[in-house]
């Protein structure tokens, strides 16, 4: 699999990138659920992806656990280990900002300890509300890469203005920012900043909907699929988001893939985009990404896309 250096001078990482997000706010796992997703991480592997996301609240802990135990056959300097901040927990309804120095230092030292290593190549929140001091939270993060406790900072979730004002303050090594093709507000400013200024962009969720809201049906009224739904599909329009689906789905079955590997094909399309966040319950389904990353689209189908994108959610 390709890999390429993440931002101006950060780790090599592949193109594929895997992320347990899929056990977010999940707190019991069954031990099939569990055999499942290490299998699956060892799938990715296997095909190439060397560099895995993670967070304390995704499992509520037993997804860094769970991790710990996947990779512990694995040399730590072959693999890119991402961590988050900034979301605290005391049940599965209760969540706060948690983005203090403290705060930071303390979630560190716990996900340092569930995940069974010294140190995280990439440490980033999750998002930082406005009224949150980036100054602080950029100046704990440099002390942690003194302390060797991380070597670069990222970030996630942020809008252009956060990301200019980060820059000034020291190097951020890459963004993460939800990217598909019912999602692209990051497209106008963010893209071509990002790229002039050698930010890397890993786009995450990049099949969202299509999963979301088929596989999980997150219509249901809880605070739960309410959190997922503002954290992770920014309030997407689910009706023209599935017609987009429906009417590329033509071209996928002529190219005999799935309309989350075209769409993974897509996004692969971008230059400006430096890897691609992915998440599967289980190996066949990453397999499939993988086989995605292959696919190569035509100009005159990069412009059909285009076209469909424009009339079902407009640019």
């Amino acid at each position: 699999m390709i890999k390429q250096t993440l931002g101006n001078s950060g780790p090599e990482i592949s193109l594929l990138g895997y992320s347990m997000w899929f056990m977010l706010m999940k707190e019991t796992w069954r031990i099939q659920d569990d055999i499942a997703m290490l299998k699956a991480i060892q799938a990715g592997i296997e095909n190439g992806i060397n560099w895995i996301d993670t967070a304390p609240v995704y499992g509520f802990g037993h997804a860094e656990s769970l991790l710990a135990r996947g990779i512990s056959h694995i040399p730590r300097d072959r693999l890119v280990l991402s961590g988050k901040f900034g979301i605290d927990w005391q049940n599965n309804n209760r969540f706060r900002f948690a983005l203090s120095p403290e705060e930071i230092r303390t979630s560190l030292e716990n996900s340092l300890r569930r995940l069974e290593t010294d140190y995280l190549d990439i440490y980033q929140p999750h998002l930082i509300p406005p009224n949150y001091d980036i100054e602080d939270i950029w100046e704990t993060l440099e002390k942690l890469k003194q302390e060797g406790k991380i070597r670069y900072a990222g970030a996630a979730n942020l809008d252009i203005a956060q990301i200019r004002a980060c820059s000034t303050i020291d190097m951020l090594q890459s963004v993460q920012l939800p990217y598909s093709l019912s999602f692209r507000d990051i497209q106008e400013e963010l893209l071509p900043y990002c790229s002039q200024n050698n930010i890397g962009i890993i786009a995450y969720s990049p099949v969202l909907l299509y999963y979301l809201l088929i596989k999980l049906d997150v219509e249901k009224s809880s605070f739960k699929h309410n959190l997922i739904r503002s954290m992770f599909t920014h309030n997407e329009d689910p009706s023209s988001a599935l017609s987009l689906n429906k009417r590329i789905e033509p071209l996928a079955k002529e190219k005999n893939i799935s309309i989350s590997q075209i769409t993974v094909a897509w996004i692969c399309s971008f230059v400006e985009i430096s890897s691609i966040l992915i998440t599967a319950k289980n190996a066949r389904q990453v397999e499939k990404f993988v086989q995605a990353t292959e696919v190569k689209l035509h100009a005159e189908e990069l412009s059909f896309i285009g076209e469909l994108i424009a009339e079902t959610v407009g640019i």
